[in-house]
Formats: C-alpha cells, sequence, structure tokens
C-alpha cells in the first residue's frame, strides 16, 4: 500500500541474523479477485473465532523497487503453535493496538486478494509438515458509499446508497476452519427512479 496510508504504529521490519531461506513455491488457492471484503475473516481471526488463532507480528517493509509503496504484513498462527517465549517485547507490548488496526484495515477498504497455501518451515528451513495460508491483498479500494444499482447511461444513480462492501464478494472463516470465497448478495430490486 502507498507509503502514507501505512499506520504509524506498525513497526519497520526487523533485520535478521539469519540467513535467508531458498524460496519454497507454494500452490494458489485463489487467483487474484478484486474488490474483496476481508472484514468478516478479519474479525473471526483476529478477535471472535473461538481464540483459536492469535496475531504473532507485524511489520512494514518499503518496497524494492518502489518507494512510495511498502509490503505491510499481519501473521496470525493457531493458538496450538505461538511460541509466546519467541514474540518480541515491543511486539507483545503494541498487540491490542496492532489487532485494532488489522480490523480498521479490513474494514476499512475492499482488496484485489490472492491465497497461496505454502508449506511451514522451522527457522532453519526445515520442513514441519504443516501448511501456511497467505493471502496477498494489494489494490486497496476505499469501502465507501455507493449507489446500489450503480449508474445509468447518463451518470445517475440508481437505488439508494450502499457501503461497497455490500456488492462484494467476501472471505469468511467457516466453523470448521475453513475459508471460503463467497459472492455478494443479491440487492433488492428497488422500484424507484435514479437519484441524482
Amino acid at each position: 500500500m502507498r507509503n502514507n496510508l501505512v499506520p504509524t504504529e506498525i513497526p519497520h521490519k526487523r533485520a535478521s541474523d539469519e540467513p535467508p531461506l531458498p524460496p519454497v513455491p507454494g500452490v494458489e488457492v485463489l487467483e487474484s479477485t478484486p474488490k474483496v471484503d476481508l472484514a468478516a475473516l478479519a474479525n473471526k481471526v483476529a478477535f471472535t473465532f473461538s481464540g483459536d488463532y492469535e496475531l504473532v507480528d507485524v511489520w512494514q517493509k518499503p518496497h524494492e523497487r518502489n518507494w512510495g509503496m511498502s509490503f505491510v504484513r499481519f501473521v496470525f498462527c493457531r493458538n496450538e503453535y505461538v511460541k509466546k517465549d519467541e514474540l518480541f517485547p515491543d511486539f507483545v507490548a503494541q498487540k491490542k493496538g496492532l489487532e485494532r488496526i488489522f480490523v480498521e484495515m479490513t474494514s476499512n477498504n475492499l482488496w484485489a486478494t490472492q491465497g497461496h497455501l505454502n508449506p511451514y518451515l522451522e527457522k532453519d528451513g526445515a520442513a514441519t509438515g504443516h501448511r501456511v495460508l497467505m493471502l496477498g491483498c494489494a489494490g486497496r479500494i476505499p469501502n465507501d458509499w455507493v449507489f446500489s444499482g450503480g449508474r445509468d447511461e447518463n451518470n445517475r444513480g440508481i437505488g439508494p446508497k450502499v457501503l461497497l462492501s455490500t456488492r462484494a464478494s467476501k472471505l469468511n472463516l467457516t466453523d470448521d476452519a475453513g475459508i471460503v470465497l463467497s459472492a455478494p448478495a443479491p440487492i433488492p430490486e428497488m422500484a424507484s427512479a435514479p437519484v441524482a
């Protein structure tokens, strides 16, 4: 996302003493899908889904070629795999505020979202047999008010105004910890004339 939109509370990526691991190919499980509403998934993972997941790291890093952009990463882990003694103390002190930022970023925007299922590796590169879902989000669009029926050929709004997220596909976490992309619910036809 653009540097000026990255919340200042998000820390910069820490330098690592570990040598970088070679890239490991993952499996694409969601092709890039524009205008995805991540709010329901974010709320369940960050706060309400039985406490099964915990935020374990957050960072920002400038893009290698486009200096006006930054990568922002939020890392969640299932509780049974969290190594609390390895969490950075400065992260732990900021954790609640960073969870709030995550929920706000996903509630206030729609994202072009792509998903990959990757192997989870230990720090030394050893395979664990577990997998991690990585959701890449780009193409941020603010969750603004739009006309429910779009606009006509004269650019007049049709129907009442609704949040863009009501017209968007959604990613959600199911009760069995599956993630599902669902199409937007249909908006009832309005008998009223276009709105200027």
